[in-house]
């Protein structure tokens, strides 16, 4: 029988490679090697990259082996592609070869830079995953034609993209049934209050739903309580309004809410705290939005909770303590002065802690110290006064303590120098309060964490090493705020910091030239740098070009600045919006080799700011602006431009402000920019436009004709002509009424200057108005040539705020229904041919500060009403009207009884206003009370209960985490 040996030997080899062979293919380990022409589309993939770093990635080997590849083991097909996050460039966008892997299913290319180019409409149609997040993609999102239609998860967050026509709704209805969407920061621009409707119709499975500053607005739809499924909805930072539904707590798999930075208002439903599997919940930012913190039960695993900035008050309950698992927690004036909040320092596993407002008791916040595993302390805006409390400043230097924030209060006296013992400090803001006395830079250079500090607009004096002082340790250091600092040269140190992200160094007292080692040491770190407010010259070695790659906003404004403007080059890294300030200097050129366009303005660029007012620039406007601007503002105000406004300009689909003033434009008004859809402020005054306005086209019936304007000053030019009445029929926001403060203007508002400015007339005086609310509404047409009657359509506009039509040539009567403008407080008609009588109407303007009829051919009575009886003869001068009988003596002293009490009414609001608003001691506060010692005239009373209105809209800004919707209007 030894024969059969070998035989049964062999046989049961043959049976062992066998099972091993078919055990390792179900683990995956035997496939059929990649297809030929699969490696050929991967590689040519490969070559449409500049910086391809994908070494696996080599002629005659296995694909399905290289990095990022995923192949399916039977076929050798393609079928998932995975390269994020690994910083690859291309300006050609989407290469074709990707195409080419017709098997593919999953395709993730998030993280890279495909130069702003537009996503094509095909090529996807037989993916369920696609993540092309953080891209740098441009334009309209395609849809139609059913190729997203068996995605299960799409994500086209933070590029700069929008849907429009086709729509979002259009976008949803493509795809057959998704379970993931992530559309953060896509720019919805059309159909954006009706964005919930029927949405559960067409994703009825949808379970992540991520919609961040998307720029919707209006309610919830109530349709949108039929998406059972749903565990993530994200639409903070959206302009939504109404109530937080109750629906809400119905969601039973819902473990992520963020509604932060909206309009909300009313109660926040209580359950939506209880629900089960609620891990992170955020409504932080809606302060109209109130409620109160309810019972919570033990075993609750919330992990993240952010009330701050909201209206909820209350005391927290002692089943506060069940919360074990909360790590972040952000509360404003909610808790008890006569109440200890100690549960909170029984939460072990807090490490987080942001605190604002006035409700935490102040003196007991002491149980801080007692959380061990504190990391991050945050008290912004707490109405923290006098020295540094104790329990902050005997922090344990052995502490995990790594973010502290005191910005924002009235905090004085000096610096405690036990901070500089903390040597696990990353950051330490201590901006805007009192603190005063020198800072010696060198002793914060010692904090080697040290990767974050603000000192700015203090009374401190900073200052610095002198030169040959020893190279300190410095390598971590990315952000610095210094301003308001005395300082008169900038700092030695910083030429050693080779990561600079963040330096604010304006407002102080730095001459000479901006070094050029900024621009080589920082060329791929820095993104925000402002010199603005300064004596600075000129910048070392003239450079005609900048090279910043990362650059998100550049502001050398006022200083004295001349010869020809720098154009930084972001490169394609750049993948966020670009601000650019010069303004108020001497510049007068762009440099020659890039002929007349700035590639600032050329396609492609991510500019979205450009301000170059009060310089002088001379010559044209670029006439070829590419389809990919992105401009939402242009300011160049003040400048000896000549020439007439491109056309191409109508690219800047985004455009928000145009502002040419001052300028020597010669041409006529530009009728074709009524279609751009974003356009909310339009100075043209003091240039040389010719001819009518004109009107809406037929073509234009029934299109949005200049319907998002706001603001539109075309005063000081050569205009004529009699004004069409379907002309501002067609401007629906001034006819919109809004009974609310309004949300202030702004592109950026996590940084500052990242708000509109601009400088108006209004009520007669030249204001700069460094805030503008999405309220105001204005027009001036003064001093042109305009004749014929003034439209009655203008009573339409129900939202305007001030009416100047002066100096013009207009006749006929004062249309009556310019008293249904409800919240116009300036009315200046003077010097035209207008005649007839002074409407009644008018009398009921409640909120009217100034009118000026004067030098017209008016006649019959001054119209009786509360507000007229404190106008003077300066509103009437040259005309013939006659004025009411003269009141008794009894009735006119009630009369300025009245007055009085106006003038004590009105300085006890401003008082109010200046104590929560400024900084103001005794001193300051007493010489203001000495002008008021006598009443205000008529007029001052008028103008001056108008400007304390605008100011009690808004009260002092609100400490805000990066890109909180500020509400609050200054002016200068």
């Amino acid at each position: 029988m030894s024969y059969k040996r070998p035989q049964l030997h062999f046989i049961l080899l043959l049976l062992l490679a066998y099972y091993f062979a078919t055990r390792t293919a179900a683990n995956g380990g035997i496939t059929v090697q990649c297809l030929p022409d699969q490696a050929v589309s991967l590689l040519q993939l490969k070559r449409s990259f500049y910086n391809p770093n994908l070494s696996s990635w080599q002629q005659g080997t296995d694909c399905c082996h290289w990095e990022g590849v995923r192949c399916d083991r039977a076929s050798g097909q393609v079928i998932t592609l995975d390269l994020s996050d690994r910083n690859l460039e291309s300006n050609g966008g989407l290469s074709p070869a990707l195409f080419n892997l017709t098997s593919l299913t999953n395709l993730s290319l998030s993280g890279n830079d495909f130069g702003s180019t537009i996503l094509p409409n095909f090529g996807f149609e037989r993916l369920t995953s696609l993540d092309l997040s953080n891209a740098r993609l441009f334009g309209q999102i395609p849809t139609g034609g059913a190729h997203l239609k068996n995605l299960r998860t799409l994500d086209l967050s933070y590029n700069n993209m929008y849907l429009q026509e086709p729509s979002f709704q259009a976008l949803v209805a493509d795809m057959s049934s998704p379970r993931e969407l992530y559309l953060d920061t896509v720019g919805i621009l059309s159909n954006e209050a009706t964005w919930s409707v029927g949405l559960a119709d067409s994703v009825p499975l949808l379970q992540d739903i991520s919609l961040y500053e998307c720029g919707l607005s209006g309610p919830i739809h109530h349709s949108f309580s039929l998406l059972r499924f749903l565990a993530t909805i994200n639409l903070g930072y959206c302009g939504l309004s109404g109530h937080v539904p109750r629906f809400f707590a119905e969601f039973s798999f819902l473990r992520y809410l963020d509604l932060s930075a909206n309009d909300f208002e009313g109660q926040f439903p209580t359950k939506i705290f209880q629900l089960e599997k609620l891990r992170y919940l955020d409504v932080s930012y809606n302060p109209s939005l109130s409620g109160k913190l309810p019972d919570f039960p033990p075993g609750n695993i919330l992990e993240s909770l952010n009330l701050r900035d909201t209206n909820f008050s209350g005391a927290i309950p002692d089943s506060f303590v069940h919360l074990k698992s909360l790590e972040f927690l952000g509360l404003s004036n909610v808790g008890s002065p006569k109440k200890p909040t100690t549960s909170i320092a029984n939460l072990t596993s807090l490490n987080t802690l942001w605190l604002s407002g006035s409700g935490i008791e102040k003196p007991m916040l002491s149980w801080v110290g007692r959380l061990k595993n504190l990391t991050d302390l945050r008290l912004k805006d707490y109405t923290l006064s006098g020295p540094i409390p104790w329990w902050i400043r005997n922090y344990p230097s052995s502490s995990f303590l790594y973010f502290i924030d005191l910005s924002i209060n009235s905090l004085n006296g000096h610096i405690p120098k036990s901070f500089f013992d903390l040597t696990g400090l990353e950051t330490l803001w201590l901006g805007s309060n009192q603190f005063k006395g020198t800072v010696e830079l060198s002793l914060l250079w010692k904090l080697r964490a040290l990767g974050s500090l603000d000192l700015s607009n203090n009374m401190l004096s900073v200052i610095d090493v002198e030169d040959g002082y020893p190279i300190p340790y410095l390598h971590k250091i990315t952000q610095l705020r210094l301003i308001s600092c005395n300082l008169t040269k900038i700092p030695v140190a910083l030429k050693y910091a080779n990561e600079m992200y963040v330096l604010d160094l304006s407002s102080n007292r730095i001459d000479g030239a901006i070094p050029s080692w900024m621009w080589m040491n920082w060329k791929d770190s820095i993104s925000t740098l402002n010199l603005s407010n300064n004596m600075f010259t000129s910048l070392q070695n003239s450079p005609s070009v900048i090279h910043v790659n990362n650059l998100d906003s550049l502001d050398l404004s006022s200083n004295k600045l001349h010869g020809s403007v720098p154009i930084p080059l972001t490169g394609t890294a750049a993948r966020s919006a670009v601000m650019l300030d010069y303004s108020n200097n001497s510049f007068s050129s762009i440099i020659p080799d890039f002929g007349r366009v700035p590639p600032c303005l050329t396609q492609g660029s991510s500019l979205v700011m450009l301000k170059l007012r009060e310089n002088q620039f001379r010559g044209v406007l670029p006439e070829n602006i590419g389809e990919g601007c992105m401009l939402q503002t242009i300011d160049m105000n003040s400048n000896q431009i000549e020439g007439k406004i491109p056309r191409s300009l109508s690219n800047c689909r985004s455009l928000e402000v145009l502002d040419i003033g001052s300028n020597k434009i010669l041409d006529s008004f530009p009728y074709w920019m009524g279609k751009m859809p974003n356009l909310r402020i339009l100075i043209l005054r003091s240039n040389q436009f010719y001819g009518s306005i004109g009107g809406p086209t037929e073509s234009d019936a029934i299109s949005k004709h200049f319907s998002g304007l706001q603001i539109i000053d075309l005063a000081s030019n050569n205009f004529s002509g009699s004004l069409n009445s379907k002309w501002f029929g067609k401007l629906e926001t001034m006819k919109a009424n809004s009974n609310g403060e309004g949300n202030v203007l702004s592109f950026d508002e996590s940084i500052p200057g990242g708000y509109y400015q601009e400088s108006l007339t209004f009520k007669g005086i030249d204001l700069t108005f460094t805030k503008i609310l999405s309220t105001f509404k204005m027009i001036d047409f003064s001093n042109n040539a305009f004749d014929g009657p003034i439209p009655e359509s203008i009573g339409k506009l129900i939202a305007l705020h001030g009416l100047n039509m002066s100096h013009n040539a207009f006749c006929g009567g004062i249309p009556s229904k310019l008293g249904d403008l409800a919240q116009l407080e300036s009315l200046d008609l003077c010097r035209n041919k207008l005649s007839g009588a002074i409407p009644q109407e008018l009398a009921t303007l409640t909120y009217l500060a100034v009118l000026n009829l004067s030098y017209n051919d008016l006649t019959g009575m001054i119209p009786q009403g509360p507000q007229f009886s404190l106008f003077t003869n300066s509103s009437f001068k040259a005309i013939k009207l006659k004025c009411a009988p003269r009141q008794s003596g009894r009735i006119e002293k009630q009369k300025q009884s009245r007055k009085d009490a106006t003038t004590q009414e009105l300085l006890a609001r401003v008082l109010g206003v200046l104590k929560e608003n400024a900084e103001f001691d005794d001193n300051a506060l007493t010489a203001f009370i000495d002008k008021f010692k006598t009443p205000l005239s008529p007029r001052s009373i008028a103008m001056f209960g108008s400007l304390v209105k605008n100011v009690e809209k808004v009260k002092k800004p609100k400490g805000n985490k990066v890109g909180a919707k500020k509400k609050a209007v200054e002016i200068t």
